[in-house]
């Protein structure tokens, strides 16, 4: 019988310049750490992602977002070699106000 091995997660560690869609922020970075925990520099707060092969889900909170409300954001994306894309929810205040879409690419250092 063979028995399927789980694959290492293939974002650790990586950084990507990103361009948002339909949000008040226009540009970020978003960085992906190995212990399955997620920053977006715009939005002052800590998100956990999924990797599932290439593609990822996330979530992400902002607390005080804007000094006024919390920002809670769904979201599913793709990596294919240099490039990242995807798209989410976001709720401010807790309450769906709209989609968003987002596309980048990797930092090199």
């Amino acid at each position: 019988m063979i028995v399927p091995q789980a694959e290492a997660n293939s974002f650790a560690g990586m950084q990507f310049d990103i361009y948002l869609y339909n949000t008040d922020v226009a540009s970020a970075n978003m960085s992906f750490e190995a212990n399955l925990s997620m920053f977006i520099d715009a939005y002052d707060g800590f998100g956990l992602y999924l990797p599932l092969g290439t593609a990822f889900v996330a979530w992400y909170w902002s607390p005080n977002y804007n000094k006024t409300n919390d920002l809670f954001l769904l979201m599913n994306g793709m990596v294919i070699a240099d490039y990242i894309w995807g798209w989410g929810l976001s709720f401010p205040k807790y309450q769906l106000t709209s989609a968003f879409f987002f596309s980048g690419y990797a930092v090199v250092e």
